[in-house]
Parts: structure tokens; sequence; C-alpha cells
């Protein structure tokens, strides 16, 4: 066997491996409250622990603690710092033989869709992270949601990070507020939707009694209005 084969055999065993760990971190996540999952890698596959005793399990963690939205996020610390308080955050965890530590990376949307879909691309380029969580109101889950998920669905290896920056550059998805193209520019893999007017509405029954919907799209034709704007405190 060659020194390239050896190579990528090790990589893939690494992977392996560290895909089991996550699923396992992730149900821990869950268990917190600490907002949605998504998890990239899920393999339940078993592999001998890589040689070095310790490695770093990283969370990107993305919610609106600022501007319109940061009601909705106003437990999001209480959480966060509750789980680095815990001894595993602390003193990491043993599985096999090999402890893992854990390292939470905090992100703030500032209630833009925009800049929530481009927190995603730069946790999941920039900083390798394993898990990519998001928490609170739809405006800024989705579009980490469809990065997430569009990018690690196309790649055969998360861990390839030239293969997920060409997966992330032909992101595109049709949402509330219209098309996100990060293939058609202004510049390769940038995308920017004009912004639009929503206000929450009563849903008349069902499990959720209110929901957004978009009432002015002026700026932003290809949004599709769902409601008029009516006041709230006539």
């Amino acid at each position: 066997m060659n020194s390239d084969a050896a190579a990528a055999g090790a990589g893939r065993k690494q992977a392996i491996a560290r895909r089991s760990v996550l699923r396992g971190l992730g149900a821990g996540a869950l268990a917190t409250g600490a907002g949605g999952v998504l998890a990239a890698c899920s393999s339940g596959s078993k592999a001998a622990p890589a040689a070095s005793s310790t490695s770093t399990i990283t969370l990107g963690y993305i919610s609106p603690f600022t501007g319109a939205l940061a009601g909705f996020a106003s437990g999001d610390k209480f959480v966060i710092d509750t789980i680095r308080n815990t001894p595993v955050y602390a003193k990491g965890f043993k599985i096999g033989g090999k402890t893992y530590q854990v390292n939470i990376i905090v992100t703030d949307s500032r209630s833009d869709p925009n800049r929530a879909s481009q927190l995603a691309r730069q946790l999941i380029l920039r900083n390798n992270v394993d898990l990519l969580l998001t928490s609170s109101t739809p405006e800024t889950v989705n579009p980490v949601a469809v990065v997430g998920h569009q990018a690690f669905g196309e790649v055969s290896d998360p861990h390839d990070k030239q293969e997920l920056a060409n997966a992330l550059h032909n992101v595109h998805y049709d949402g509330m507020c219209g098309l996100l193209n990060f293939a058609a520019g202004p510049a390769p893999g940038v995308a920017i939707i004009p912004p639009v007017g929503v206000q929450w509405k009563a849903t008349g029954g069902g499990r959720f009694p209110f929901e957004m919907r978009v009432v002015d799209n002026t700026l932003n034709p290809a949004a599709r209005l769902g409601a008029h704007l009516e006041p709230t405190n006539p």
C-alpha cells in the first residue's frame, strides 16, 4: 500500500470514529434544549481510536441575540452557560479510551436571515464545526438549516473543506423572503435577499396560535404576500 492510500484510509477511519462520537454528543445537546441540531455526521459505524488520546468536538451555535428577534433568544445564554459549567464540558468525556473535549462557538445572527446563512457558511468552512445548531424563529433558523442541509448533503466527506466550499457556492433555495442563490452572485459564494415586511398573524387554530406572514414586498416583489398589514394596537 502506498503512502497516499494509507493516509486516505487513516482519514476515513478517523472520520467514522468522529461521526460515531458526534451522534451520541448530539443526543446530549438535544436533551439540554440548546436548539435544533443539524447533524452533519450520523454514522453508527465503529472504528479503532486514533493514535492521539484526545480530540475536540466543535459545535457551532447561531441565535438572534440582538435585533428585533432577540426576545426569542432570551434564554439561550443561560442554557449555553449551564452546558459550559457541566463536568463533561470542562473535563471532556471518554469513549473507547479516548477523551473528547467540547468547544461551543456562539454567534449572533442579529435577527438577519442573510447574516444567519453567512454565519452557517463561516462555521462550516472556517471553524470546521462538527455539529451546526440554531434556534428561535424561522426567519433565522431556516437559512441555517437550508445551508447546512444542502452543503452536507452534496458532499461525500464532510471534512473535505474544498468539497464543502464548492457545495456552499451552489446553495440556492426559495424561502419566504424569495430566492437565495449563492451561485448567482454578486460574487462567488455571496447571496443577497432584499428585505420584506412581516407581521405575526393569528392562525385561528392548530398547534401554533400565531405565524409570521409577509405583508410588504415593495423591495422584494419575488416574495409572496401572505397577509395585509394591520395595526396591532388600534
